[in-house]
């Protein structure tokens, strides 16, 4: 399934790191922050974003088998916190495939 957005992976290399880049021509966006320990992080953390994103659609995929073939052995609490990080994972998806308006 081809993305909307810059395939990854992305990276955030080198010291005091300001953006996060595809390649060292390629910047997917620049970092900012209030100190350079903060605009790296920030820089590191978009950079993992294609990654987590992905992480994210299996863990959901994972969540919705585990549901659907073990209904009987998951608890009422258990599967009221299964639906809550279902939930929670719908909408990261949701707000890292769609603008913000």
């Amino acid at each position: 399934m081809k993305t909307p957005h810059t395939p990854g992976p992305w990276y955030a290399t080198g010291p005091h790191v300001q953006s996060a880049s595809i390649n060292e021509d390629n910047y997917v966006c620049k970092a900012e922050g209030n100190d350079t320990s903060q605009i790296e992080a920030n820089a590191c953390l978009i950079a993992a974003a294609p990654n987590m994103l992905t992480a994210l659609k299996e863990a959901q995929e994972t969540l919705r088998a585990s549901r659907h073939r073990f209904p009987k052995s998951i608890k009422h609490r258990e599967t009221f916190q299964l639906n809550l990080a279902l939930a929670a994972i719908g909408s990261a998806i949701h707000n890292a495939t769609t603008p913000q308006a």
